[in-house]
């Protein structure tokens, strides 16, 4: 998909340090990493350096941290690395001291004035913990960050194994494209997804509509959706009042509850006031299923319901199973996406899985990711 993407490959690492960039920026809960996917991710680029190379630097950084504080250090990253490793893993909190280890991992590069300003004095800084850059972060590949673009203007950079595998499932998404494409969107604004609506408008082949997004188109036809979430009614009718408007559809039928907790499937023209929209109905999801059979390829971002409360799961997770059966080329994409995937074990319905999040729907819209700019010739 990105033409001139320099490959780890390609590489001279014989006897270099390498500073990599990878993306470690994992849920933490009591001090304890909650999900480990995003370490175990970047394992065979890690490992691939550590084999060629005289030295592995990583940078990452975690959370939003206002100030350096022990919430956000990467200690329990080092931890976690050093049991997949089996090697001892050198954590360095000065930005003056360099690796004594064959393995060592920076200390929160927003712990450091000017990473998100892509300063070039800490860019110059990160530069010389190793004499080649690798870019393995597709998650902030479009941040314009110090240690995401700014290093590479000092250091021969190559993409890593994990951002390759990214960039390849982009390519079927929008380069080598296998039809009957279709989309299933969920999630909450309009006003943050226009651009990807509208991307998928024109690449795809049907758009399978859940959540608050739904919840908005239907306000905006005129339904009745009583006390539920919805977002910018302006920008719901002017996607509906414009061309190819025909490929999204939106549910017929909807789980809802009232003020009092009390839940019920209804068809979507029976919302009453005092109802609130949080799943698709049994009925939406099985039409949604069958429409999913005939695909060849999907792309899945966002759920369909409220799934942070278990009553509002199961219209999500029957489309994910219905992904599974369809055989097509499957991609998931988007932050709040992967984490039901994972907290259901639903990762086998999908060819792929993305950790790009932010970064993937921007370049599904076509934007340029400066990540990525960094490692093409």
């Amino acid at each position: 998909m990105v033409a001139g993407l320099r490959r780890l490959s390609e590489a001279d690492l014989n006897g270099k340090r390498v500073v990599m960039r990878a993306d470690f920026n994992v849920p933490i809960n009591d001090g304890r990493i909650t999900s480990r996917k995003r370490i175990i991710e970047a394992l065979p680029t890690i490992k691939y350096l550590m084999d060629k190379s005289a030295g592995l630097t990583l940078l990452s950084h975690l959370g939003r941290p206002q100030k350096p504080g022990p919430e956000f250090s990467l200690a329990p990253v080092k931890y976690e690395l050093e049991k997949f490793l089996g090697i001892n893993v050198q954590l360095i909190s000065n930005l003056g001291i360099h690796a004594s280890e064959k393995l060592s991992i920076l200390e929160n590069t927003r712990f450091f004035g000017g990473e998100e300003r892509n300063d070039d004095d800490l860019a110059r800084t990160l530069s010389s913990f190793g004499d080649v850059f690798v870019f393995d972060a597709f998650g902030v590949a479009h941040r314009n960050h110090a240690s995401v673009s700014g290093i590479a203007k000092y250091l021969p950079a190559y993409a890593g194994f994990l951002v390759e595998r990214e960039l390849d499932f982009l390519s079927e998404l929008m380069d080598n494209i296998k039809r009957p494409y279709m989309v299933v969107m969920g999630g909450s604004k309009i006003s943050d997804k226009i651009n990807l609506i509208n991307s998928f408008r024109k690449l795809s082949d049907t758009v399978l509509v859940g959540g608050t997004l739904a919840t908005s188109f239907l306000k905006a036809e005129g339904y009745q959706v009583g006390i539920s979430r919805y977002d910018s009614e302006g920008d719901a009718k002017k996607i509906l009042s414009s061309e190819k408007a025909d490929k999204l559809r939106l549910p017929n039928d909807v789980i809802v509850e009232d003020q009092q907790g009390k839940t019920r499937e209804t068809v979507v023209t029976r919302i009453r006031q005092e109802e609130a929209v949080f799943d698709i109905g049994s009925k939406t999801a099985g039409d949604y299923a069958e429409v999913l059979k005939k695909a060849k390829t999907i792309v899945f971002n966002g759920p369909l319901g409220m799934v942070e409360d278990p009553r509002f799961r199961a219209g999500t997770k029957r489309i994910c199973e219905a992904i599974r059966e369809s055989g097509a080329i499957s991609v998931a994409c988007g932050g709040d996406t992967a984490a039901f995937i994972e907290s259901e074990g639903l990762e086998d319905c999908f060819s792929y899985v993305s950790t790009g999040g932010g970064a993937f729907l921007e370049a599904l819209e076509g934007r340029e990711l400066p990540g990525l700019k960094a490692i093409v010739r």
